[in-house]
């Protein structure tokens, strides 16, 4: 039987124990946070130098396009300017925003219309090709067309004896329409655009045969090198009147 003394002695133990236990939980959980937040400080003053050179790299490859976009339109821009200096023909230059990408309703606008000088059909170009056509004009602005809208169709001759075609639009692509099947057409050929009053008025190549396709008597020909509108901001509209 154990006496009032030992059992007094054992209690005052467990007491004594408990109450160590307790402070070690105590300071382990002090340092244990004070351990945590050293390293989320460490962490912080880590990412905080890599947030601001991420935002710098950004910002710099944002810069690097803003410049390269520039260049690109001032080299496209002095073209232009060269093309309106060398060409036969009276142009005028306007800027381009395109108003609809999609398939069967490709069209832009051009910052020029009446007051400009500008009327419906004229033709579109730029220092590379084929922009489009003129279909809608209004004081201040004209909604030009481009070559693949189902709306468009345009004279033009093919190969070296110009042989006469209609340039028109599926919605996908243009095709040259309406030339006889015995004609002599052959890839590789050029593709000029043509002027409805006076054939030899307008000497400017669009592109290159690159498929022909006899259909029912009359040649499908495909032409290669044909712009891309959407890459395109300066443009020239040509007047039928010569300079």
């Amino acid at each position: 039987m154990i006496s009032k003394r030992k059992i007094k002695s054992l209690l005052l133990i467990i007491l004594i124990s408990t109450v160590v236990i307790i402070f070690f939980i105590l300071n382990l959980n002090f340092y244990f946070s004070d351990f945590l937040v050293s390293k989320l400080s460490y962490t912080n003053n880590i990412s905080a130098p890599n947030s601001s050179l991420t935002a710098e790299i950004h910002n710099s490859k944002f810069d690097s396009k803003i410049y390269q976009s520039t260049l690109k339109e001032n080299e496209e821009l002095k073209k232009i300017l060269k093309l309106q200096n060398q060409s036969r023909f009276s142009l005028i230059t306007a800027e381009m925003t395109i108003k609809s990408p999609t398939i069967f309703s490709s069209t832009a606008y051009a910052n020029r219309g009446k007051k400009s000088g500008v009327v419906t059909n004229l033709i579109v170009i730029n220092s590379e090709g084929l922009v489009g056509k003129i279909e809608n004009v209004y004081d201040d602005y004209s909604e030009i067309i481009f070559p693949y809208n189902p709306r468009f169709n345009l004279l033009v001759f093919v190969g070296e004896n110009k042989v006469p075609g209609i340039l028109k639009g599926d919605g996908i692509s243009s095709f040259i329409h309406y030339i006889p099947s015995e004609s002599e057409i052959n890839i590789g050929d050029p593709v000029h655009l043509a002027d409805n009053v006076n054939p030899n008025y307008i000497n400017f190549q669009i592109g290159d045969v690159s498929e022909v396709r006899n259909e029912g008597g009359f040649l499908r020909i495909k032409i290669k090198s044909l712009l891309n509108p959407n890459a395109i901001k300066f443009i020239s509209i040509i007047k039928n009147d010569k300079i």
